[in-house]
């Protein structure tokens, strides 16, 4: 029986699908029979009530409703889930970091609080915050944070 099939994912101007347009196509945009949902919360209850819906979205999202489709980088590349064994070695293809930003004082240097709150969020601490969340985001590999604790550093 063939089915339709309902794309389903947030506009090219926000979070995941704004990463996958600059990204991962060259800046080409989204398919215009894309149903846009501003969150990924909304992108996975479409997914878990239409049987045709296929969709991206973060993966701390998915419900017992919804499964995630191993992807591949290629014809050749194994397919890959979005395990946290797979996203915390780089593997995942579609991974990405979530920044932060913090506008600087005419001097170019941080305000000194803000640059706390960098350093905390980017200790062992602040890391192990990030990991007891539940259905949150990964937290950076130890050698990871280190090389962003270095780049906070050497910005001043």
């Amino acid at each position: 029986m063939a089915r339709r099939i309902h794309p389903v994912g947030t506009p090219e101007d926000v979070g995941f699908g704004s990463y996958l347009v600059q990204e991962k196509f060259d800046g080409l945009p989204l398919t215009p029979s894309l149903t846009f949902r501003p969150v990924s919360a909304e992108v996975m209850k479409i997914v878990g009530t239409d049987v045709g819906a296929i969709a991206y979205s973060a993966i701390n999202f998915a419900t017992a409703d919804t499964r995630e489709v191993p992807i591949s980088t290629g014809p050749e590349g194994s397919a890959l889930a979005a395990t946290e064994t797979i996203v915390m070695r780089d593997r995942y293809p579609l991974d990405r970091f979530i920044y932060f930003y913090a506008l600087p004082r005419p001097d170019g240097r941080l305000e000194p609080w803000i640059r706390e709150y960098f350093h905390l969020a980017l200790s062992r601490e602040g890391q192990e915050i990030v990991a007891a969340e539940p259905d949150s985001f990964l937290p950076l590999s130890a050698a990871r944070a280190a090389v962003e604790r270095r780049l906070l550093d050497a910005a001043g």
